[in-house]
């Protein structure tokens, strides 16, 4: 059903929505081309990445720029318009790339369709549709593979991908998409080495499993290192399940150098903190930022409550549903019923595996959950706040959807840590039926309030 549902509704949506309506898209587009080029490496003037590009790809963002200020709906034949624009690579342009400090990596699928497009020199707007789709596969099957993997946690983290930002995230170029994909995986192979009967508490976990989550955690670290704290789901897994303190020692070495070193070798192809993320603001300085923190480090302490005192409701809003270029809100109401059924799919049936060690599970999950939020505060903090800021600017519910994966994790121990009456009794079908219609009833509320949002008046969000 996630198959059914991913593929026909994530397809839908990556056609559907008008071009460059998603956060930050022209730009994400932009370096997809580079990367499709086999240009891994923006060039780097004055701290700002620049490429040469098809001059043709800024002329099919033009037509596009009322909609996303809501002052214009656009329809099936002004698309059909801007399709017809003829891609000319030889034709080039100067561009600044906002995003070249990014990590190719999350790049890949949609720098696959492009290029599959560019063989056949089709259309920028095309191009783009390759990318989009390429990319909503790509994470449907990541997606697919997160969920064979963590059987007895696969309802709420259907519920997490379907739900309308995650799957409009995915539906775009947009690097979200394999970041959070990447996270789900590296959640449920947490989740996975959990549930082990009793007899093979003992008994090494095997080196597919320490292989696989060496290489999602890897992978997600360098596409995005606010979320390098998930690699710390590798201590769920008791010593003597991997093998004794020194073979121990070893993986989480091995862990520490696979997702740090790439990390660093990257940084020395960006200008690392000098590198201009903001050209809006000239008070946007990492470097400045990082020095105000040295003199100041209580302020890493009270970021977090002054951010969720200003922003909180905001984030929560987003993390569900807060479509487009953030003007595209679903309603209130959908968002804290959708909320409150992902803390009950969480609910442990009586037939669902239960983890061996729940309280190991809790407090691992719950410092991986906090190191995560207060590392991705600081990134924000550090590239896209003003010196001295005493709140994190910008903050956007979808950076959450990766940590939302390990609080639900924590969600599923606390139901485990229950006492058996708290369990589901329901039958398993029953609750797979109850968690397919809400997936249903949500990929097409979505679908819907994009299609009126863009096609036919504003404000439609909160129906």
């Amino acid at each position: 059903m996630f198959l059914a549902l991913a593929i026909s509704f994530g397809t839908a949506i990556a056609l559907v929505v008008p071009p460059y309506q998603i956060p930050d898209e022209q730009d994400h587009f932009l370096h997809t081309y580079q990367i499709s080029e086999g240009h891994f490496t923006a060039k780097w003037e004055k701290n700002l990445g620049r490429g040469e590009l098809p001059l043709s790809i800024y002329q099919t963002t033009e037509p596009f720029a009322a909609v996303r200020y809501n002052t214009a709906t656009t329809s099936l034949s002004a698309i059909c318009r801007v399709l017809r624009v003829p891609l000319q690579p030889q034709v080039r342009a100067n561009y600044v790339l906002e995003t070249a400090h990014y990590s190719p990596l999350p790049y890949l699928p949609q720098a696959i369709g492009v290029g599959i497009g560019r063989v056949f020199c089709w259309p920028p707007l095309v191009l783009l549709y390759l990318g989009r789709l390429a990319n909503v596969w790509a994470w449907t099957g990541l997606g697919y593979l997160a969920l064979r993997i963590a059987p007895g946690f696969d309802r709420p983290l259907m519920l997490l991908m379907l739900m309308p930002m995650s799957l409009f995230m995915a539906a775009s170029v947009s690097p979200d998409a394999i970041i959070n994909a990447l996270a789900f995986l590296v959640v449920a192979l947490g989740f996975a080495a959990t549930v082990k009967k009793q007899d093979e508490e003992d008994s090494f976990i095997g080196w597919p499993w320490v292989a696989a989550f060496i290489v999602c955690s890897a992978a997600l670290s360098q596409a995005k290192a606010a979320y390098l704290p998930l690699a710390g789901f590798i201590f769920f897994v008791p010593v003597a399940r991997l093998g004794g303190p020194k073979r121990f020692a070893m993986i989480l070495l091995i862990l520490a150098f696979a997702n740090v070193v790439p990390l660093l070798l990257w940084s020395r192809q960006t200008p690392g903190l000098d590198t201009v993320t903001y050209m809006d603001n000239p008070f946007v300085s990492a470097r400045r930022q990082l020095e105000f923190l040295l003199g100041h480090p209580k302020t890493l302490l009270t970021l977090p409550f002054f951010s969720a005192q200003r922003d909180g409701f905001a984030v929560v809003l987003s993390l569900v549903g807060r479509l487009g270029w953030y003007n595209v809100q679903v309603s209130p109401v959908f968002v804290f019923v959708y909320l409150a059924a992902l803390v009950f799919a969480c609910r442990a049936g009586i037939d669902d595996p239960q983890f061996s060690k729940v309280w190991r599970v809790i407090a691992v999950t719950a410092v991986v959950i906090a190191a995560s939020i207060e590392t991705l505060l600081l990134l924000i903090y550090l590239i896209w706040t003003s010196v001295g800021g005493l709140c994190v600017d910008g903050l956007q519910g979808r950076y959450f959807i990766p940590i939302a994966a390990a609080m639900l994790l924590l969600v599923s121990a606390l139901w485990r840590a229950l006492p058996a009456q708290y369990q589901s009794h329901r039958s398993p079908s029953w609750r797979d039926l109850i968690t397919v219609l809400l997936a249903l009833a949500s990929c097409v509320y979505t679908l819907t309030i994009i299609y009126l949002h863009y096609y036919v008046s504003f404000g439609v969000g909160f129906i």
